[in-house]
């Protein structure tokens, strides 16, 4: 399955990259302008993409925070229990 998704996401990549070929390709005229337009997308996407998940990292839960409270209320029913 692993492989399956890999030989997806190099497919699509591809086509991804055969896409902006194409752009530059079509728009030769003004090839300049349009490799500008594109790095200015994928600039604006990327930094959209990094602000939405640096706010979610922020916002999550300590990793194992479930298990650290069962841990403490182990640990305080053991000391109870002495």
């Amino acid at each position: 399955m692993l492989l399956s998704l890999q030989v997806a996401a190099l497919a699509l990549f591809m086509a991804f990259l055969s896409l902006n070929t194409l752009l530059i390709v079509t728009f030769w005229g003004n090839r300049i302008l349009m490799v500008a337009a594109i790095s200015v997308f994928y600039a604006v996407v990327g930094a959209a993409v990094l602000w939405r998940t640096l706010v979610r990292i922020r916002s999550a839960a300590p990793p194992f925070e479930a298990t650290v409270g069962e841990l403490r209320k182990d640990y305080e029913l053991s000391r109870a229990e002495q």
